[in-house]
């Protein structure tokens, strides 16, 4: 057995956790974009990206989706066996350029930037899980992990309160699905003014969880964020029921992300208390 060096940085307590929670969020996530065309038929929007500038014949699209969704779901298992940066890096430029989608194509920025923190989950994964080769771990390199992922969840959280924002005017996306989602309740669909409460109270919550945490490391505001992260990622299966499971897997950034960040700040950082530094006599 080698003996640990005493100039390597000891592994923090939950390190293996957080790299556990990364691992499965980025596995649901290519499970997600598997099962949207596999089961779904839904096509990938970076092919679409792809098609604005290149001249892509139509014969070969069916079997690029084909290949691309098969090739997400070995990245699933993979991803949630052994994280390797070969799988990794396309998985990450694949989520890149399904976001750089929705404001090229269709010209929604705001949809792009609410993508970061799915962007970002397998990012801090391979900063976290690096393989091959296996990297000792490195505090300086789990700082700018976490630090990655606390930003594109604030960043994420923010865009997403802006597209909230949009739709208290003009009811759209947002707004539908909630409608579907409370026609199964007792009292039957909500109507405008109750959608038009819902957003608010839905922006209100995106604003004070990015707020709280670009201000403060606080845990139970990260739990909070976790809790919301599960809400959002619901809202496709209580709007159109399990057929759409893919758009949950999809969103498992929202939950994942956070609650990778909450194990890192329960188990591995501890606040000192303040020291009243006496003066001289």
């Amino acid at each position: 057995m080698t003996t640990p060096s005493p100039y390597d940085d000891p592994v923090p307590r939950g390190w293996k956790l957080v790299q556990g929670t990364l691992r499965v969020t980025v596995a649901l996530q290519c499970a997600g974009m598997a099962a949207a065309h596999l089961h779904g038929q839904v096509d990938s929007p970076v092919f679409d990206l792809l098609q604005t500038y290149y001249e892509i014949p139509e014969s070969a699209l069916p079997q690029a989706q084909d290949i691309a969704a098969y090739a997400f779901a070995a990245a699933a298992v993979l991803t949630l066996l052994r994280p390797c940066w070969a799988v990794l890096l396309p998985v990450i430029l694949w989520i890149a350029a399904s976001a750089a989608a929705l404001a090229v194509d269709e010209d929604n920025v705001i949809a792009a930037i609410e993508h970061t923190v799915r962007v970002a989950a397998p990012v801090v994964l391979l900063l976290v899980d690096f393989w091959p080769p296996r990297l000792d771990f490195s505090i300086g390199r789990a700082k700018i992990a976490m630090g990655l992922l606390q930003i594109a969840i604030i960043v994420s959280l923010g865009a997403h309160s802006l597209m909230l924002l949009r739709e208290c005017g003009s009811l759209g996306e947002y707004a539908s699905a909630i409608e579907r989602a409370s026609s199964v309740l007792p009292g039957g669909p909500a109507t405008s003014a109750q959608l038009a409460q819902g957003l608010a109270v839905a922006f209100a919550m995106d604003v004070l969880l990015a707020a709280g945490l670009l201000l403060s490391r606080s845990r139970p505001i990260l739990l909070i964020a976790v809790c919301w992260g599960v809400v959002l990622a619901a809202l496709p299966l209580a709007a159109s029921g399990p057929a759409v499971y893919y758009e949950s897997l999809i969103r498992a950034a929202g939950t994942g992300a956070p609650l990778a960040l909450l194990c890192y700040w329960l188990f591995a950082v501890k606040d000192q208390p303040s020291i009243i530094v006496p003066g001289r006599s």
